[in-house]
């Protein structure tokens, strides 16, 4: 199962990922993309999580360029000894950097 926490705070969205893996999962990465209304994406982060036990998090805050409405997209990827086992993709609800 995964979570995302996302919030945006003056210039700088924070966002917070969680993922809940099934047995067997050695390794998780994460994609973050940061994406204006207009479509425009504004920052992007790929990287490893971070492991205790079978869950996997990662914490990434970036700063927006301008002032608008922006939403997450993170894209979770599991690994069993560096195979690709499942990719999911989930998008956040609308935040504004007013």
């Amino acid at each position: 199962t995964t979570l995302i926490s996302y919030s945006i705070n003056g210039s700088t969205a924070s966002v917070y990922t969680k993922l809940t893996s099934k047995s067997g999962v050695t390794a998780a990465s994460v994609k973050i993309r940061i994406i204006k209304s207009t479509g425009t994406v504004v920052g992007t982060y790929t990287g490893t999580m971070s492991k205790t036990s079978n869950i996997f998090t990662k914490t990434k805050n970036f700063t927006l360029p301008s002032k608008g409405s922006y939403y997450a997209k993170v894209t979770f990827y599991t690994y069993k000894n560096g195979v690709l086992q499942e990719t999911v993709t989930k998008t956040t609800g609308y935040d504004t950097y007013s």
